[in-house]
């Protein structure tokens, strides 16, 4: 694998294994990953932080359900739902890795049942009654049961159920089947939002009358439950009501609402009707939004039933089947027309799995709004529910449960599960001879230097690998580590041996709490143990170990329980002694950052240590900007995890390249820091955006080299980026020639200073013609900054204005924005002809509105600045949510790109060789007229001709 490819792929595995690590002993919502109960989840979100499919999907398996009443649901290993059959209703479970059905019981008759499932145990409400049944080998038993009146809707959270009944919710322990305490509410679904000390808020709405308007009220309660988990819950502090009024003459029943709150906010709440709003206490600054839904869609909101929340804004269709986004103060824009939907593309509700939505029959990045992929020919009714990385379900028009796949994921997760014996223990760093790889894998075993800088490792018996010096990261041989490579890999080594070592106490604790039948507990240590990798065959081992069993309510279950808590505290802290230990070991090998992402890990395990914090303190660098604050230590675990995967360091106050910054408003305000190949001031001081920033501009510049090298006499300079964290500021900077940057712009390279600037976008702010992202710029202009300073060495010459062939310095960094957004995607090879540049050309080539390729090929600097800004064409790619107005300018971008990437990838090795002479030409000012000839075409007819029919292929 290629040097740049590989770190791409280790960023991202980097930033998802940080992200959705579990919180052991602090699980707030320890069913996050499964698609459990209507809308996903108890915020109602339809959303989830499963890996999506961001390839075309391959169908995994069929299989029969019929009538379809309730669900589908899933945890763990299996999809539960409820189907019609002749006098009855059935509760079925199929597989969800090969569709299988595995068990079956009839509830009785009756409607769609309210169908939930916690740890195993499923929920089925009906009005009268709230059941709970368990997957024993191939049947489905009820475990507990308990009579009610007016029972309705339903969710599950903590090891509890909050059932609605008319003006109550009612709190229900799974594990025992007894109501626990009743709140207010107001008839809707509830929604569960995890607060602190064990609490529950949860919120219902309702719609009604009111005396005096003209027009229907929102009704929102919200009730805390307190003492969750301890079984003493309690309904406190009374329900809180909100209301806001509607202009509709339309009367709303059984309104049901989407929840999204910022932590200890109070809610607010939007219903748009043309152009009314209400908010709760807070008013509109406050955070959080609920949002109603209605078969009617004119009456609450734009937007009808399907809506899916993602970052605090709700997406969905209104009812002429425009993809609405409608933002927290009830703005809202509508995202694509139903005329302008990618071709094939159907309107249906939405799903959403980690930021990537799932409509019905094709799958599209909210963030950029990047279509992955579209399937017309999917047989589905209605959505698609994400239900495990990789793989989302569907209901036929047949009445069959279908499942999609990931096809690269799906082979991976076909070799795990056909892995055969007991699973091995990971090696870790620190456990005698061994290599660390790149890629963050360990191999054990004797290591023996060869010449020309190589390594044999031994593995076993009779078994040996030679290793070039740039494929390892870490080489330990007699008692001594040596890191020959990047930190990275070490930590994602640590990191596996970490988590094994994690899965398998959690393992012995899950059958200590067995052995006394403390069921709930069980569950939770389960939960904890698969998000830390226990083998499915292992998880699956335990989970039938539960089958029958009951939760101990015998007198001494409490003093059991407590016995083996400090039995499972005294587990953790050995644990977290382990991360200790490995970032003991780290500190000596002079690895700091990731001696300080383990200590953030071992948070996880076990939050609040006051050794971890002490530990911390250690290895706060003394060139971290807040080292003097009180909470330094904390805040510098947050930052490593960020600067890690970049090899990004903060600069030292005494660092020579202050010099750069001390001028305004650079001077005493921004931050430094520095990898391998950018220097990077900043003004935004939020971790997650810098952190983006380091990764993105690393991994550009990582990328060119592998795609066109370095010269030898290039500057071996770091380049030199500067962050703003305004639009104004990065406007109103004026650089020491005394120009600005354009206002059109969201970031430019300055040659003559050798700095690249951006501005991190805030709601609303860009101005970029393209509709371009900071992550996108800033790959377009570090493209610019790299070939004009380190691969040529020349930052303060580009070629002369009027020199023929200025479209390769757009078109070239225009191809490597393209295609540096999709190296995680699709494997590295830049070859992704579905890009935005790629997209509008091929289209707008059929309508003859492209530059005439002679032309373009010719036209020198000058020559594009009288280009008109005039709009001359527009476009809906196909394969991004945006409609592209072009102007003569902007359509120079796009089909500049289109064809560095048609000589690149369709005219084999000559035409990419080709390419980067005539770059190299141009800069070195070279380039004459009919330019087409040096890109191996007889006439610019020829090269038009040929252009066209590659896009003719694009466009399909």
């Amino acid at each position: 694998m290629p040097a740049a490819r590989l770190f791409v792929a280790i960023l991202a595995l980097f930033c998802t294994g940080l992200s959705t690590g579990p919180a052991l002993g602090v699980q707030t919502d320890a069913g996050a990953r499964e698609w459990n109960q209507h809308r996903g989840n108890a915020a109602s979100t339809s959303a989830s932080p499963l890996a999506p499919i961001r390839v075309e999907p391959v169908e995994a398996w069929r299989a029969e359900l019929g009538e379809r009443l309730a669900g589908p649901v899933v945890w763990g290993d299996y999809v539960y739902a409820v189907r019609a059959i002749p006098r009855n209703r059935e509760l079925v479970a199929f597989r969800v890795a090969d569709g299988k059905r595995v068990g079956g019981v009839k509830i009785g008759k009756g409607g769609s049942p309210e169908l939930c499932v916690w740890a195993g145990t499923v929920v089925v409400v009906d009005p009268d009654m709230l059941r709970t049944y368990r997957l024993q080998g191939t049947r489905l038993k009820m475990a507990k049961r308990l009579r009610g009146t007016g029972f309705g809707r339903a969710c599950v959270a903590g090891g509890y159920a909050f059932v609605a009944a008319g003006n109550e919710v009612h709190c229900v322990d799974l594990a025992y089947g007894k109501l626990m305490a009743s709140g207010s509410g107001a008839g809707g679904r509830p929604i569960a939002l995890p607060g602190p000390r064990g609490r529950l808020r949860i919120a219902t709405a309702g719609a009604g009358d009111q005396p005096g308007y003209v027009g229907i009220y929102l009704l929102v309660k919200t009730t805390t439950f307190t003492g969750v988990g301890t079984r003493e819950v309690q309904a406190s502090g009374g329900a809180t009501s909100y209301s806001g009024m509607l202009n509709s003459s339309t009367r709303v029943r059984d309104a049901e609402a989407v929840l999204i709150t910022a932590q200890d906010s109070d809610p607010i709440f939007f219903a748009t009707s043309s152009a009314t709003l209400k908010t709760g206490p807070g008013g509109p600054k406050a955070r959080g939004a609920i949002m109603a839904e209605s078969g009617a869609v004119s009456t609450l909101s734009t937007i009808g039933r399907g809506a899916a929340v993602f970052e605090d804004e709700v997406y969905g269709f209104d009812g002429e089947g425009t993809l609405i986004r409608q933002m927290q103060d009830g703005r809202y824009v509508a995202v694509v027309e139903k005329s302008e939907l990618p071709r094939g593309a159907r309107p249906a509700p939405l799903t959403i799995a980690s930021g990537v939505a799932y409509i019905g029959n094709w799958a599209v990045e909210l963030s950029s709004g990047r279509v992955f992929w579209c399937r017309s020919d999917l047989d589905n009714e209605g959505a698609l529910w994400p239900v495990a990385d990789g793989r989302a379900l569907y209901l036929s028009k047949k009445g069959e449960l279908v499942c999609l796949a990931d096809p690269n994921a799906g082979a991976a997760s076909a070799a795990a599960a056909g892995a055969a014996g007991p699973r091995a223990a990971v090696s870790a760093p620190g456990d005698g001879d061994g290599v660390v790889l790149r890629d963050g894998r360990r191999l054990a075993g004797k290591v023996e230097a060869q010449a020309g800088g190589r390594y044999r490792v031994a593995a076993g018996e009779g078994e040996s690998a030679v290793f070039e010096l740039a494929d390892l990261a870490l080489v330990e041989t007699a008692g001594e580590a040596k890191l020959v490579g990047e930190p990275y890999p070490v930590f994602v080594a640590w990191r596996a041996a970490l988590a094994d070592d994690v899965a398998t106490a959690l393992a012995d604790l899950f059958e200590g709490y067995l052995r006394v039948r403390l069921v709930a507990d069980c569950q939770r240590i389960l939960l904890e143990a698969r998000e830390y990798g226990l083998s499915a065959k292992r998880t699956s081992e335990l989970e039938r170990k539960l089958v029958g069993k009951t939760q101990n309510q015998g007198s001494n279950a409490s003093k059991q329980r407590a016995r083996l808590q400090r039995e499972e505290q005294a587990a953790r802290e050995k644990l977290v002694q382990r991360y200790a230990a490995a970032s003991d070991w780290c500190r000596e090998l002079e690895l700091g950052r990731v001696a300080s992402v383990l200590l953030a890990r071992s948070e996880k395990v076990l939050p609040n240590q006051a050794e971890v914090r002490e530990r911390a303190a250690k290895l706060v660098p003394s060139a971290f900007p807040w080292k003097s604050k009180s909470d330094a230590a904390e805040l510098w675990l947050r930052w490593s995890e960020e600067l890690l995967p970049a090899g990004a360091e903060f600069l030292a106050t005494d660092d020579p390249a202050w010099a750069r910054a001390s001028a305004p408003p650079w001077k005493g305000a921004a931050i430094g820091l520095a990898t391998r190949n950018v220097l990077f001031f900043s003004l935004e001081s939020d971790p997650t955006v810098v952190g983006a920033c380091l990764r993105n501009g690393e991994g550009t510049v990582r990328t060119l080299q592998d795609l066109i090298g370095e010269a030898l006499l290039a500057d071996k300079e770091r380049l030199e980026v500067r962050l703003h964290a305004t639009r104004k500021a990065y406007l109103v900077e004026q650089r020491p020639d005394g120009g600005y940057a354009m206002p059109w712009s969201a970031g430019y390279y300055s040659p003559n200073e050798g700095v690249s600037r951006f501005y991190v976008p805030r709601d609303g702010e860009s101005t970029e013609p393209l509709g371009r992202g900071l992550y996108e710029v800033l790959a377009h202009e570090l493209t610019h900054h790299y070939i004009s300073q380190r691969w040529l060495g020349k930052r303060t010459r580009m070629g002369r204005a009027d020199q023929p062939g200025f479209w390769i310095v757009e078109g070239f960094a225009r191809f490597v924005e393209d295609q540096a957004v999709e190296l995680g995607r699709l494997g590295g090879d830049l070859d992704d002809t579905t890009v935005g540049s790629l997209d509008a050309v091929s289209q707008l080539a059929a309508k003859n509105t492209l530059i005439p390729a002679g032309q373009l090929v010719d036209l020198s600097q000058l020559g594009f600045a009288q280009l008109s800004d005039d709009a001359v064409a527009r476009v809906q790619l196909r394969n991004t949510l945006v409609t592209l107005t072009l102007s003569q300018r902007s359509l120079f971008y796009e089909q500049s790109g289109s064809l560095v990437f048609f000589l690149m990838h369709r005219r084999g090795p000559e035409g990419r060789t080709a390419v980067l002479e005539y770059l190299k030409a141009f800069y070195t000012n070279r380039v004459k007229r009919k330019g087409w000839e040096a890109l191996g075409f007889a006439s610019a007819e020829e090269l038009d001709e040929e252009f066209r029919a590659f896009l003719a292929s694009v466009r399909g």
